[in-house]
């Protein structure tokens, strides 16, 4: 009796998939050009860093490759890197901004901003990378 009941069941299961209409997915692909939030940075706030450089040239050479192509920047981050001018660290630290350099867009035309952070260990400077611009100045009254 029980092999019976599964045996209909399975065979109404079978009926009603053969006699429902197939259902077509339409996907509409809607061009236009990605919407990117530009992160103002301030002197003070905290930022994730996992490449920093020891000096201004170190950094600048990185900036270089940065408006030139994505494989540029990742070759001369290596070679800084292997030269002693620059540290890789294996995961972002956390470290505060003392001042932004200067403003560039990268290869992508991204706005981008040097910064000069302090370094974690030692409390001297150090210099990153960061996607975004030197935010604007600050009203009076409003908290830093």
């Amino acid at each position: 009796m029980k092999k019976f009941i599964s045996l209909i069941a399975a065979s109404i299961i079978l009926a009603g998939c053969q006699t429902t209409e197939s259902a077509q997915v339409r996907i509409e692909m809607i061009e236009g050009p990605a919407i990117q939030k530009v992160h103002p940075w301030y002197k003070g706030e905290i930022v994730g860093a996992q490449t920093l450089c020891k000096d201004e040239e170190s950094i600048m050479r990185l900036v270089l490759a940065d408006t030139k192509s994505e494989e540029a920047v990742k070759v001369a981050m290596y070679t800084q890197t292997m030269m002693g001018n620059c540290a890789m660290l294996p995961k972002p630290t956390g470290v505060p901004i003392m001042d932004i350099l200067t403003e560039y867009k990268d290869f992508a035309g991204r706005p981008s901003v040097v910064l000069i952070v302090a370094f974690p260990t030692s409390g001297g400077l150090a210099y990153i990378i960061a996607g975004g611009r030197r935010g604007p100045p600050k009203e009076k009254g409003r908290p830093v």
